[in-house]
């Protein structure tokens, strides 16, 4: 009887109701803060990222990617949502509330002069605990200025 109990208390160890524990990762998140004086509309012009407006002053997450344990979340990841895309389509526009086109990022720009929205250099990164232990959590933060939106012009190149 005891080797019944035993032999059935280990089976439904086995079994467990289909539980299978979360495995560890490591998150990249990218946030953009809209640091101007009007609402914008953010366009990632890729079709796994929608259009967010973003009131002034507010703080949004706008991508995320999970990174396996023995990964540390590297910036590059960003560009993942553009997988299979010629670099000359990657971009990252910003729109007035009503539409209106007001800064244009490219990633075959990134080197070029100015605040690029794909070079690393113009993102602050902070780094913390995740929510299990040994998973870390970095963020990039990418603030909208005044500046950027004023100018009103693309940095698209003929």
């Amino acid at each position: 009887m005891k080797k019944l109990i035993l032999l059935l208390g280990l089976m439904c160890m086995g079994f467990q109701c289909g539980y299978e524990p979360r495995p560890i990762v490591n998150h990249g998140e990218w946030w953009v803060c809209n640091s101007a004086s009007r609402t914008i509309i953010i366009e990632p012009g890729t079709k796994d990222l929608r259009p967010v407006e973003i009131a002034p002053g507010a703080t949004i997450r706008f991508s995320h990617k999970e990174f396996r344990i023995y990964e540390t979340p590297d910036f590059a990841g960003l560009v993942d949502h553009w997988y299979g895309w010629a670099e000359q389509n990657i971009s990252f526009e910003v729109l007035s509330a009503d539409g209106t086109p007001l800064v244009k990022w490219t990633y075959t720009e990134s080197d070029a002069a100015g605040r690029q929205f794909f070079d690393k250099s113009f993102w602050i990164q902070t780094q913390e605990p995740g929510d299990r232990i040994d998973e870390i959590r970095v963020r990039w933060l990418f603030e909208i200025t005044e500046t950027d939106i004023s100018q009103t012009q693309s940095t698209d190149r003929p």
